[in-house]
């Protein structure tokens, strides 16, 4: 199994973004969505032993100049993960995930359309912004099932879903 933490848009709030690492343990990848791209280095002592794999945000001169990719896909126990920051650059492409990972919203949420699972991870920008309380998300993966669950900073399991292969 593959245990991996999902952040979005922490616009530089350090001290959010390592909130839920200090909740969580034996993880083995961090997927950070964007807005802020840089956040994640600025940490290293959070991902040391894990994999780290990041997308920038709309906000990222990069992302304009599309000198880094915005979309990525990562293989996890055979299941196809992509990552974006707006979900929108996503639908532009040919390739589509068996679970797909995006930002920008600042709402967490899971929610499944035609046998691919979408997640939000919500936001670590604030105590409170667009109505929401920061957020991550968690993902076990197998090759059998993955388990997504939508946490608050408290550590209680906001939505969780279910996929089997």
């Amino acid at each position: 199994m593959t245990k991996i933490i999902v952040l979005s848009d922490t616009h530089g709030n350090h001290q959010l973004l390592r909130k839920p690492f200090a909740q969580e343990s034996d993880y083995d990848m961090i997927i950070h969505l964007g807005d802020n791209y840089e956040d994640m280095q600025d940490n290293y002592d959070l991902y040391e032993g894990a994999i780290l794999m990041r997308v920038p945000g709309i906000f990222h001169a990069r992302y304009h100049d599309g000198s880094l990719p915005a979309i990525l896909h990562v293989d996890v126990d055979g299941w196809n993960i992509g990552m974006v920051h707006h979900l929108a650059d996503y639908f532009k492409q040919k390739v589509q995930g068996d679970i797909v990972l995006y930002g920008h919203t600042h709402h967490g949420g899971i929610s499944g359309e035609d046998g691919i699972v979408y997640a939000n991870p919500g936001h670590l920008k604030s105590e409170f912004d667009r109505n929401r309380e920061p957020s991550y998300l968690v993902m076990e993966v197998s090759e059998e099932a993955a388990v997504l669950r939508l946490k608050s900073l408290r550590g209680n399991t906001i939505i969780e879903k279910r996929c089997k292969r």
